[in-house]
């Protein structure tokens, strides 16, 4: 039974998620710079999907539908996003798994064409011998695509060879900061999948717990009273945890990266506009001096990202560099580090507040940003626009990353 469109219309409008899913998309609104964010907004999408419960009339008219297919049911959906045969199954034991199957199917086209589902899209309700041995090796066997095109499935016995695979550089072609952020990403639909959290980042979170190495995510994720609990959760932990310790271990030995076009001379400050003053007049051009006796604000201009790791500081722009850390940096006050990718050779810069071009939440560098209780904001694509030693704001929390200038 090929469920109609009309009833994710439905669905969409009488709950309020279509709503909730347009902001989603508001804060992509060109493709993801990396393979972080791209990966956080599907996650994102998935939870708001799961999150969300189906009109009671819709539910009723769903089931009554269903009633006349007896036996197993599985959800059949085909098209965009569907791996690299263009097709996934998801098991459906009772009706309330075959009502979160379809969500997730729904929630699965969504992700791959931010703002609505792509033409040839469909999900149907199908009866499991009526389907090939061929397809059925392909339940619950998902897959993500790479920035290259090609497909990575999600299961760990999939995932586990290539995460160790470019970890060692036998890949070179896979960044292992890419396959890390897929190792998350698996554990957090499954996580929030099981578990229905509040906070879709949940999970993330309870990984970056100082001082812990995963141990009250462990608690909660792998308890016995878990539904879907059992190896497939305790590997996708393992997974994950195992790729924040390759991830580690490769800063080590690679040293500080550069930020993207580091090494180029810094960008100079715009010239005035209209609507700029000079000093004393009630406006400001960032990095000008402060008159006497006025307090500082934040400045109207702002660069958005992802709130990977919650927290607000105040610093001076500074940027990481391939060679000589510390050239450049600040006589005196606090930094904002601007970098690629934040990893532990920066911890030795001592930041206040960090800030990514590239990355997201799923990262790792977003993770070490939680550890050490540093706000960051991740995915700032047009960090490179900002003038090296400008006073900035960083939100982690908001994803915010604001120029200061002297206010009234």
């Amino acid at each position: 039974m090929t469920l109609p469109g009309e009833w994710l219309d439905e669905y969409l409008s009488a709950t309020g998620l279509g709503a909730r899913l347009a902001l989603l998309s508001g804060r992509f609104p060109e493709s993801p710079s990396s393979v972080e964010a791209g990966l956080e907004r599907s996650l994102e999408a998935q939870w708001l999907f799961q999150r969300v419960p189906l009109p009671e009339s819709l539910e009723a008219r769903m089931l009554a539908g269903f009633d006349a297919l007896d036996g197993e049911l599985l959800v059949r959906s085909a098209g965009p996003g569907c791996g690299s045969t263009g097709l996934e199954l998801r098991s459906a034991g009772t009706r309330a798994a075959l009502l979160g199957a379809i969500r997730t199917a729904w929630s699965r086209a969504w992700s791959s064409r931010p703002g609505g589902v792509p033409d040839g899209y469909a999900v149907a309700v199908v009866r499991r011998d009526s389907v090939s041995a061929g397809e059925l090796a392909l339940v619950d066997r998902y897959s993500e695509r790479l920035t290259d095109g090609r497909l990575l499935g999600m299961d760990p016995r999939d995932l586990g060879p290539v995460l160790e695979s470019a970890a060692a550089g036998s890949d070179t072609s896979i960044p292992l900061s890419e396959i890390g952020a897929f190792a998350r990403y698996a554990l957090g639909c499954d996580y929030n999948r099981a578990l229905a959290p509040e906070n879709p980042y949940e999970f993330l979170d309870l990984l970056s717990a100082r001082g812990e190495a995963g141990g009250r995510l462990r608690l909660r994720y792998l308890s016995p009273g878990r539904a879907g609990g059992g190896s497939g959760a305790r590997a996708r932990l393992e997974l994950a945890l195992r790729s924040l310790e390759l991830e580690a271990i490769a800063d080590e030995r690679d040293g500080i990266d550069s930020l993207s076009g580091a090494g180029r001379p810094a960008p100079a400050p715009r010239p005035p506009v209209p609507g700029d003053t000079a000093p004393g007049t009630g406006s400001y051009l960032p990095g000008s001096p402060p008159p006497a006796g006025r307090r500082e604000r934040v400045h109207a201009q702002q660069l958005t990202g992802s709130p990977s790791s919650p927290g607000r500081a105040d610093g001076m722009l500074y940027r990481a560099r391939p060679q000589a850390p510390g050239t450049g940096m600040p006589r005196a006050g606090a930094v904002a580090l601007a970098c690629e990718r934040f990893h532990r050779g920066h911890l030795a810069l001592e930041p206040v507040a960090v800030i990514e071009t590239m990355g997201g939440r799923l990262g790792s560098g977003a993770h070490l940003a939680r550890e050490a209780g540093l706000p960051c904001v991740s995915d700032v694509r047009d960090a490179l626009l900002l003038p090296e030693g400008v006073a900035v704001r960083v939100d982690g929390g908001l994803g915010l990353v604001s120029i200061k200038a002297p206010g009234i």
